[in-house]
């Protein structure tokens, strides 16, 4: 196994480079669609430290208890299907959810699945760490209540700035990245202290790097093909 504290747990996050798996929970479809074919703790284990996460809500057959649904990883458009309160299987209550169908492409795994396994892997391997990236979701108050729920204790629940954090004081944890659309939705409910950070590409126009940004600041993104599972590489902003 890839040991990234191998490199130095005094290494700061902007001094090494990740990498990182695209559309990382979607493992089925054909050759167009189906982007990753390791679950996980797999990737996590032939190295992969950054997962790009795309989450929507889809209906699940009444199992009767009424209207049920739940979160998913996708890669395709989406077409929002319907609003209201349903079953959500991931915590298992009624709540508020927006569903969604699929222009093309293909639904992937559950996302109590992937944070099941990103838990497993920094638990069996305590000096390492999971950054994962959540990007182009809906029902972001649900994925972060998940989150929170399914990681435990092995959420990075710390504020500051993680460019400049040594690898070594993130061991052991799972990070949970939400972009700026994520975090209008949550912050009143959700603050960085409970788990949920923010990621920025200071590629976008006006952006510009934030010494005290609760979260990743990175600049540009990846786009290679790894063979088992396709990659890119990414180095936090100096």
């Amino acid at each position: 196994m890839l040991k990234y504290s191998n490199l130095g747990t005094g290494k700061q996050l902007n001094q090494i480079v990740m990498a990182g798996s695209h559309d990382a929970g979607v493992t089925e479809g054909g050759g167009n669609v189906q982007t990753q074919n390791m679950d996980i703790y797999l990737q996590a284990y032939a190295g992969v430290r950054l997962f790009d996460i795309r989450i929507a809500g889809v209906s699940q057959k009444d199992q009767g208890l009424g209207k049920e649904s739940q979160l998913k990883a996708y890669h395709s458009a989406i077409k929002f299907k319907s609003e209201g309160s349903r079953v959500l299987k991931d915590l298992g209550k009624q709540t508020d959810v927006q569903t969604a169908t699929l222009v093309g492409g293909e639904w992937g795994m559950g996302l109590t699945k992937m944070l099941t396994e990103a838990k497993k892997f920094v638990e069996q391997n305590p000096d390492e760490f999971l950054i994962l990236k959540f990007d182009k979701c809906t029902n972001w108050t649900a994925i972060a209540e998940t989150c929170i729920r399914f990681l435990g204790n092995s959420i990075y629940a710390k504020t500051g700035n993680l460019n400049t954090k040594p690898i070594g004081e993130l061991g052991g944890s799972v990070i949970v990245l939400f972009g700026e659309s994520g975090l209008k939705e949550v912050r009143k409910t959700y603050s960085a202290k409970t788990g949920i950070l923010g990621f920025k590409n200071l590629a976008s126009e006006g952006a510009s790097y934030e010494p005290l940004f609760d979260g990743l600041q990175y600049l540009g993104k990846g786009g290679t093909s790894g063979g088992i599972f396709s990659t890119g590489s990414l180095s936090a902003a100096a």
